[in-house]
């Protein structure tokens, strides 16, 4: 650290004289650093848009079945936080359009081998408020895919 002829102060403390304090600022202005990017939240990489590697596998499978041309288009959480009570709302993983025809729209639910109570809840209650949709459970269990629609009473 370069420090004033005749000074001295160390710099080895947190106080310095005001001259060399100055000669430290001309030498080494503070520079401020950048603030560290936050952390992703949880099971999420820096560039998946997914909230879990389930869900990300699923897309896969999705944009597969739309190369096979079965499925139309898929969006991701379509509809975020559907009022399901005063304090309780729900949102879809995914909103998937069949190229048939026949099913109309469908809201999949993607889950791994474990399964919250809370979370087969909230599917059926937003499988009874709006009946005009389809609910359908996909989960990744001994490593396939296994669909079970969920029942709106």
């Amino acid at each position: 650290m370069a420090t004033l002829r005749g000074c001295t102060c160390t710099g080895r403390d947190a106080t310095l004289c005001p001259q060399c304090q100055v000669l430290l600022n001309r030498t080494h202005p503070i520079v401020t650093m950048p603030q560290a990017p936050k952390a992703p939240p949880r099971n999420q990489s820096l560039t998946s848009p997914y909230r879990s590697v389930t869900e990300a596998r699923y897309a896969a499978y999705l944009a597969g079945e739309v190369n096979a041309g079965m499925v139309a288009q898929w969006y991701y959480e379509p509809c975020k936080g559907l009022r399901l009570g005063p304090t309780t709302s729900y949102t879809p993983d995914f909103l998937v359009v069949y190229c048939d025809g026949e099913r109309g729209y469908e809201f999949h639910e993607v889950k791994g081998a474990f399964i919250r109570e809370k979370d087969w809840i909230k599917a059926k209650i937003a499988a009874a408020i709006f009946p005009c949709f389809r609910f359908v459970l996909a989960q990744w269990e001994d490593e396939r895919w296994h669909w079970k629609e969920i029942p709106s009473r």
